[in-house]
């Protein structure tokens, strides 16, 4: 059976991995805006939804090996 730690690090995983991937996104697409010229603000928007997409599949991933009862194994 895995100890209250191991539990509450798959939680933390999503804590920093759900927006990481949205943070990541966003500044992907800003710097796409940055690099090309007079699409401003359409990449960074493009670049957000693209997080936020990662985003959730990565949390729906790792619920559903939770659910399973693996603890999260295997999900990355």
């Amino acid at each position: 059976m895995p100890s209250i730690w191991t539990k509450s690090g798959i939680y933390l995983d999503l804590v920093y991995t759900f927006p990481g991937a949205i943070l990541a996104g966003t500044a992907l697409g800003w710097l796409a805006d940055r690099w090309l010229v007079g699409t401003k603000p359409y990449l960074t928007l493009v670049g957000f939804l693209l997080g936020l997409a990662a985003a959730f599949w990565y949390l729906f991933k790792m619920l559903a090996h939770i659910q399973k009862g693996d603890g999260g194994k295997g999900a990355g």
